[in-house]
């Protein structure tokens, strides 16, 4: 469920969510999946959804 979520959310970033909600909320949901299964074989799958997002983030701040 919360790689589903986070996945959305990116999703919705990536279209431009103008205040960032949807980035940062991914990247909450992303933390909350390796804290909640840090054994998990997705972990490497979010750690690269992380810095998309991120990349995302700063690449909107360099625009600015």
């Amino acid at each position: 469920m919360y790689l589903l979520l986070a996945e959305q959310l990116m999703f919705l970033a990536h279209k431009g969510d103008g205040d960032n909600f949807y980035a940062q909320e991914a990247i909450e949901v992303c933390n909350r999946f390796k804290q909640k299964y840090p054994q998990a074989k997705e972990n490497d799958l979010v750690d690269k959804w992380l810095l998309k997002i991120k990349d995302l983030q700063a690449k909107r701040l360099l625009d600015m």
